[in-house]
């Protein structure tokens, strides 16, 4: 099983029996939860950007893994927000847990896969899609920042929406979209969605995380999102 330090070399995804979520939860937390993310855009608007812990297990699609299985939201609590990242970080829920319960692990592997581009594409990405959603997506994303991985031959991007009190906004949703013959095209960016620039960027530090990751107690889950 790869390292946090594996994954941060990586030149190219790596294979699924390789990688586990607890280490794509150290990923997170060491290389993208501890910053806020300005970016300028030639449309002229700036987008603030902040990645707390609670939106982790929806960006892998652990919820969705389990969700024929378990039927009703209440009891899936477990597999999102704070409880959900708890549970990644004690190794509660695994890729072994979830084949336990008969968990479709086929939702979240490209997930999984390219997760380690995604400090990449934060750092480096330059287009921006100003998405206009339809209504035969579940993406309700204002933009969606994306990248080419050419060693993985994959459209890698990130859905943001602005969080309710307008301060920044929020990963809402990771995708991956396979470059084929016949998927040559960034469906997203389709009219009339449209394709703009990152003019300027900034990266700087909330705060300096713990060396080792830590869960987060339920009754400080909302006071952590206001950091």
């Amino acid at each position: 099983m790869i390292n946090l330090s594996d994954i941060l070399s990586l030149q190219h995804r790596p294979n699924f029996a390789d990688i586990d979520l607890k280490t794509l939860s150290e990923l997170y937390y060491q290389e993208l939860y501890p910053h806020t993310y300005e970016f300028t855009l030639s449309s002229g608007e700036k987008i603030l950007l902040k990645f707390d812990l609670d939106k982790f297990c929806h960006l892998l699609g652990v919820e969705k893994s389990i969700k024929h299985k378990i039927h009703f939201a209440k009891d899936r609590k477990a597999f999102r927000g704070i409880r959900g990242w708890n549970s990644i970080v004690d190794s509660t829920i695994t890729k072994a847990s979830i084949r336990a319960i008969n968990g479709d692990l086929k939702k979240m592997k490209d997930k999984m896969l390219h997760f380690y581009y995604l400090p990449r594409l934060l750092d480096n990405g330059s287009l921006v899609i100003k998405y206009v959603p339809n209504t035969q997506s579940t993406i309700k994303s204002a933009y969606i920042l994306y990248d080419i991985s050419q060693a993985d031959n994959v459209f890698v991007q990130i859905g943001i929406q602005p969080e309710k009190h307008g301060q920044w906004y929020f990963p809402e949703t990771f995708l991956i979209n396979r470059i084929t013959a016949t998927n040559p095209t960034n469906k997203q960016a389709e009219p009339p969605s449209t394709v703009i620039k990152i003019m300027n960027r900034l990266k700087y530090e909330r705060f300096k995380p713990r060396k080792q990751l830590h869960t987060i107690p339920n009754r400080f889950r909302r006071k952590s999102r206001l950091v």
